[in-house]
């Protein structure tokens, strides 16, 4: 059989040279490998783009049809080689290191932007217009660790919106979380989460019971797993993967739930974050 020729290749790869790999799937335009290790390599046509882990070969070359799935392969210096010869050379191909996972050695801001982008690409925003007046004094009074401020925006908040948990205080869930996991490293938001969480605590009887409870579990810094896992995602050094899949995760509670309560957690994120612009 006549190999086909690669266009470019994952640098990296070059470390598996020498072993065997197995076919794990097969497609006209892709075919996975993965190795005794479970590292994973991509035989990828051109046209659909690169990334880590990746040989893209010759648009229309065809990979369909040259290995099977269950096949045994081995990678070479230049080539990765079936029982019937070479399928695929990269003699000459220029090589290439992709950016490292998203998130490891830059900053938290980097990574609020990222989140900040999926949201707005898949969240729900129907309570917007109800409660951005009330959401904008919360955060100003809590840049200025207002009291009477705080106080006041809490008032419109708890209990704003239709259903269950009303979309006031699902952004005051996400804003008290967050405000939690940063007041560890930050005087301030320390101080904003106890203003905010004394607020919350002089309006009972504003909101639906359920709703109530939830905020008395955020006021007693008892926050769901779902949102510590995306506040570890967003504010430490993560991949993108893990974090995409974090907020993904925030977004899927509820009609507007997940969207609300993922703005709170970002706009704590922006207004106290210790790396704000990194």
């Amino acid at each position: 059989m006549n190999a086909l020729r690669a266009v470019s290749a994952d640098a990296r790869l070059f470390n598996l040279m020498g072993q065997s790999a197995t076919v794990r799937y097969v497609s006209r335009s892709v075919v996975n490998l993965s190795d005794r290790q479970n590292i994973w390599l991509m035989l990828c046509d051109a046209r659909m783009g690169g990334g880590p882990g990746t040989i893209l070969v010759e648009a229309g070359s065809g990979l369909g049809g040259i290995v099977s799935v269950g096949e045994t392969v081995s990678i070479g210096g230049s080539c990765v080689a079936a029982r019937a010869g070479e399928i695929v050379t990269w003699e000459g191909a220029p090589r290439w290191t992709p950016e490292p996972p998203f998130g490891v050695g830059t900053g938290a801001g980097h990574r609020v932007t990222f989140a900040e982008e999926i949201v707005g690409a898949l969240g729900r925003f129907m309570a917007r217009p109800l409660i951005s007046g009330p959401v904008r004094a919360l955060r100003e009074g809590c840049l200025e660790l207002s009291p009477p401020r705080i106080r006041r925006a809490v008032a419109e908040l708890v209990g704003l919106g239709p259903g269950l948990t009303p979309a006031g205080d699902d952004y005051l869930g996400g804003y008290l979380a967050a405000l939690l996991h940063i007041s560890g490293d930050d005087l301030r938001a320390g101080t904003a989460r106890k203003l905010v969480a004394e607020a919350i605590g002089t309006a009972p009887g504003r909101t639906h019971p359920l709703s109530e409870f939830l905020l008395g579990e955020y006021r007693a810094g008892m926050i769901p797993d779902f949102l510590s896992t995306c506040l570890r995602a967003l504010l430490h050094p993560s991949t993108a993967q893990g974090l995409s899949r974090s907020v993904r995760g925030v977004l899927s509670h509820g009609a507007t739930s997940g969207t609300e309560m993922m703005l709170g957690l970002l706009d704590a994120s922006r207004d106290f974050c210790l790396e704000p612009d990194s």
